[in-house]
């Protein structure tokens, strides 16, 4: 197999036709990025366009990769339910050659469904692999070379309503507040993850902001979590990308989701606990497992030579 070219393309919004013309020949599909699988899935416009996208390119090889759950706690027990669980998976994934899903959560919704998936490590888990931190220290300031590497960091996304807000009770949101003032009281150095948006980072304001960095810049999160000894975040990503360095986290889950970094290692709290983790991938079982994940993509793709392969991302509850 051979990539001569490649695009990726968010569903954000509807992608147009002359957008879509420009690649030309399609020869895969890959969907990725944050949940595909959740209780409003039936009526989400971003898996319609993934659907024409489909049926548009009826010859290309079509996967799944790191796909997962987004469900509340109020809702596990309507996993059981045939119509819930019809409305938590688009049609469009039956027609699917592979499909690699992060949670054991997304695994179940699938087989219900009599769609056949594999339950792997999220691909946060590989970061380590192919993009070791640098030694120039990127993104860190020299407090965290001289004074980070005996202490723990707060990775924090404060639950904006953009951020599942209205979803939760206030104690709920005043649990996850509290447990961030507290790490600070013991010394945890803080660091925002957030939209660039002042109202972010509000219940912070009269903190002592120690690293502020965006969203766009997880690389900065790769150079600074191994300098830290311990994590605690309401981040998904920032959970599993600790674990992936060997550094123990703490992750504040708010549904479904947190099982991709529980899966990995992380110990959870919140609502999402009440989720079961299922199957676990220890670190040193890193090296088997992406040998077999590139195994199954290679046999997927064989004998294919692929000139364009779109890469569809989520927009969905980006964690």
């Amino acid at each position: 197999m051979a990539v001569a070219a490649e695009a990726s393309l968010s569903l954000s919004r509807r992608p147009t036709d002359q957008a879509l013309r420009e690649y030309g020949t399609i020869d895969a599909i890959v969907v990725a990025g944050a949940p595909w699988f959740w209780d409003q899935a039936a009526s989400s416009e971003k898996l319609r366009w993934l659907a024409e996208i489909v049926d548009r390119y009826p010859r290309a090889i079509k996967i799944v990769l790191g796909a997962g759950s987004c469900l509340l706690p109020s809702l596990k027990h309507r996993m059981t339910d045939e119509e819930f669980v019809a409305g938590c998976v688009s049609d469009v994934f039956s027609h699917f050659d592979l499909l690699i899903v992060r949670d054991n959560v997304a695994l179940e919704l699938l087989n219900r469904r009599g769609i056949d998936a594999a339950h792997m490590p999220d691909p946060t888990f590989f970061v380590p692999v192919a993009l070791m931190p640098s030694q120039n220290t990127v993104g860190a300031r020299p407090l965290y070379r001289e004074r980070a590497r005996n202490r723990g960091m707060v990775i924090a996304t404060p639950p904006t309503t953009h951020f599942l807000r209205s979803y939760f009770s206030k104690d709920t949101l005043d649990e996850w507040d509290e447990l961030v003032l507290s790490k600070i009281r013991e010394g945890y150095d803080l660091f925002l993850w957030a939209d660039d948006d002042d109202a972010d980072y509000e219940p912070y304001h009269t903190l002592e902001i120690k690293g502020r960095l965006g969203i766009a810049s997880f690389r900065q999160l790769v150079d600074v979590i191994p300098r830290y000894s311990h994590v605690v975040t309401n981040r998904v990503h920032a959970a599993a990308l600790a674990q992936a360095f060997g550094v123990p986290s703490l992750l504040f889950g708010y549904d479904s989701r947190c099982v991709t970094a529980q899966s990995v290692g992380s110990a959870v709290i919140g609502p999402g606990s009440i989720y079961e983790v299922g199957t676990t991938f220890p670190l040193e079982q890193r090296a088997p497992l992406f040998a077999q994940i590139t195994r199954r993509i290679r046999d997927a793709m064989a004998p294919t030579t692929l000139r364009v392969p779109i890469a569809a991302t989520s927009q969905h509850a980006t964690n």
